[in-house]
């Protein structure tokens, strides 16, 4: 991951060369105009240029914030590369359901490539007979963001940095436009996720799925949510409704195993977790769904291990893991709840990690290991910079305990 030289500038634009990344840079002189076009303007519009041709970089470009936020992303990729989804799902996820901050290079679009880049919501493409014309469209679309755009990637910023006092203040005045604008309905019911408002959060996908039912990141965003508030039905619905439209996607294959799992049907489960491996054995989403199989069969120790390859684990994975690790706390087995806790917590969204670590300081807590309960505490309240009434809860009673025990 570099820098484009100069001095250090407040707004930076992301360009990810996913052939590079793949060692599949055959042919690329197509593109050349477009990629040298790319770095004058942003340098030209004082858009610091951060070039990612690394995939184990992606998520430390679009998140960083050292040298000013990320105000676009531009992919340069091959139409048939697995990474392309993947990273911009990713990529709006960070910055918000913006469709418009992203741009795609490609040799050529046919139904199948516009098909997997709207997936994410993004249909603005760069190909060999583009014109400047047509790029500069794209650059006065970054420049020119108004207040509800502005509003919906400072929400964005303070869900990545997990910080609920930021997240409250951003929602006000964002669900103000939710009933109109579908990207600030989005955006709202994420923030309502990350404070574990899910029931309001879903009134909010609705609403934003009602608004642009093409806008398939928000259909996709309301099946997972009727997965975490138990509406199983619906989720299936849903997700046998967007498998149709893009059979290839790991994401629906995922969250179908994940529902047949809910179902105890373990043999359709297997079948679409089958389904998402041969689409992409090692995606988070494909190790999720084998991992849940594990789980739900009581071989947690299988499960762990496949857990541990994990990358940005999503709400529903997240909250069946905290569930998990209660019911093992429950039973008696604090020491692979504790481990469920501890690996879980290295391999959620940063947004979800405060339930995880509470649970965990928990299940020390049971074990008596007071001071190891106290360093989780300490811990969270690093991670979400400050304490909060739970938390100051925790601590005073274990503090308690600790000098009792002692």
């Amino acid at each position: 991951m570099t820098d484009a030289g100069g001095p250090s500038l407040h707004r930076r634009l992301v360009y990810i060369d996913l052939e590079v990344a793949s060692q599949a840079s055959n042919g690329l002189s197509w593109s050349n105009h477009a990629v040298a076009f790319l770095m004058q303007t942003s340098t030209r519009l004082a858009l610091n240029p951060v070039t990612v041709t690394n995939l184990s970089d992606v998520t430390t470009a679009l998140q960083s914030n050292d040298d000013g936020p990320v105000v676009g992303v531009v992919v340069r990729a091959n139409p048939k590369a697995q990474a392309l989804v993947a990273v911009l799902r990713s990529g709006l996820n960070m910055l918000g359901p913006l469709p418009h901050l992203f741009a795609v290079i490609l040799p050529y679009v046919n139904g199948e490539v516009a098909s997997r880049c709207f997936e994410a919501g993004v249909e603005t493409f760069w190909l060999p007979n583009s014109t400047s014309d047509h790029m500069r469209e794209y650059f006065a679309r970054l420049t020119h963001q108004d207040q509800t755009e502005q509003l919906i990637m400072a929400l964005s910023r303070a869900v990545r940095l997990a910080r609920p006092d930021g997240i409250v203040k951003t929602l006000r005045p964002i669900e103000q436009s939710a009933s109109w604008d579908y990207r600030a309905a989005v955006a709202a019911a994420r923030g309502r996720e990350a404070l574990g408002e899910y029931a309001a959060a879903q009134a909010l996908y609705r609403s934003a799925v009602e608004l642009e039912p093409m806008f398939r990141p928000a259909r996709m965003a309301l099946a997972e949510n009727y997965l975490i508030t138990g509406d199983f039905e619906r989720a299936h619905g849903l997700l046998v409704q967007l498998d149709r439209e893009f059979p290839a996607d790991v994401d629906r294959k995922s969250a179908l195993a994940s529902v047949f799992l809910e179902k105890k049907d373990f043999e359709t489960a297997r079948q679409f977790a089958a389904a998402a491996s041969a689409l992409d054995p090692n995606h988070t989403r494909t190790i999720e769904a084998l991992a849940q199989i594990h789980i739900e069969t009581k071989e947690y120790a299988q499960a762990l291990e496949l857990i541990e390859r994990m990358r940005e684990v999503g709400p529903y994975f997240a909250a069946k893991l905290n569930e998990v690790g209660i019911q093992l706390s429950q039973t008696g087995d604090l020491q692979t709840a504790y481990r469920l806790y501890e690996t879980a917590h290295k391999v959620v969204r940063p947004e979800l990690r405060y339930k995880i670590t509470m649970n965990s300081a928990l299940a020390l807590r049971k074990m008596n290991d007071f001071r190891g309960a106290l360093a989780l505490v300490e811990r969270c309240s690093n991670e979400y910079g400050g304490m909060f009434p739970k938390l100051e809860k925790l601590k005073a009673v274990l503090l308690e305990e600790q000098k009792v025990a002692s």
